[in-house]
């Protein structure tokens, strides 16, 4: 199983190099939509606890899109061991009128932890 982890995460990166943007689900590119599919099943597994801390490291690792994807999880809520609790939205905005007040702008995905949550969080 871990070798075809580590394969799966280099076609991801393949893909990622090759089309500069991550793969998106319900492609008419079925090797598209299977890494698609595996990168859903890692977000499944780490909402469920189970995707390893070394695996996260090393998804956080292989691109800086995968990084803000996993940044992205983390904004939606989720997290391990406590399926589908989120956050309350207003715990949200006040993390990102803080920011504003602090830093006199909106928040980027290019800052802290905290300021690339904030960024995700208005987005969605």
């Amino acid at each position: 199983w871990d070798e075809r982890w580590h394969a799966r995460l280099r076609e991801v990166c393949g893909f990622i190099l090759e089309f500069g943007r991550l793969p998106k689900r319900f492609q008419l590119d079925t090797h598209e939509e299977v890494l698609s599919q595996w990168l859903q099943g890692q977000k499944r597994a780490w909402n469920n606890g189970i995707l390893s801390e070394k695996r996260l490291a090393l998804l956080r690792e292989a691109h800086t899109l995968l990084a803000e994807r996993i940044a992205k999880w983390e904004v939606v809520g989720y997290h391990p061991r406590a399926k589908f609790i989120r956050r309350p939205w207003n715990d949200h905005l006040r993390e990102v009128l803080t920011f504003i007040a602090q830093a006199g702008r909106l928040p980027t995905r290019r800052g802290t932890e905290q300021e690339v949550r904030s960024a995700y969080w208005l987005k969605e």
